[in-house]
C-alpha cells in the first residue's frame, strides 16, 4: 500500500524503490478511483500535487495486465 499512494505520496518515495508503484496494483487501482472521482471537478487542480497522472483507461488495462501476468506465472510455477 506503501507504493500505491494511499499513505505516501510516490513522488517522495526513496528513488532507489519508487521503481515498485510500477508493479503494485494498489497504484493502479488508487490512480483511477482518484482521477474517475475528481475529473471534471473543482478538486481536478489538486490531482498532479497527488501524482495522479495517468488517465482511467491506461489504468484499467494496467491492472488487467498485471492480473493476466500473476495467472500466467502462477500456472508457469504449478508446471514445473
Amino acid at each position: 500500500m506503501i507504493f500505491g499512494g494511499l499513505f505516501v505520496n510516490t513522488a517522495t518515495i526513496l528513488v532507489f524503490i519508487r521503481w515498485m508503484k510500477w508493479i503494485s496494483c494498489v497504484f493502479y487501482a488508487f490512480q483511477a478511483l482518484v482521477g474517475l472521482e475528481f475529473d471534471n471537478t473543482p478538486g481536478a487542480k489538486y490531482l498532479p500535487f497527488l501524482d495522479i497522472t495517468l488517465d482511467y483507461w491506461t489504468c484499467v488495462g494496467s491492472l488487467a495486465g498485471l492480473a493476466l501476468a500473476g495467472r500466467l506465472l502462477s500456472l508457469l510455477i504449478i508446471k514445473i
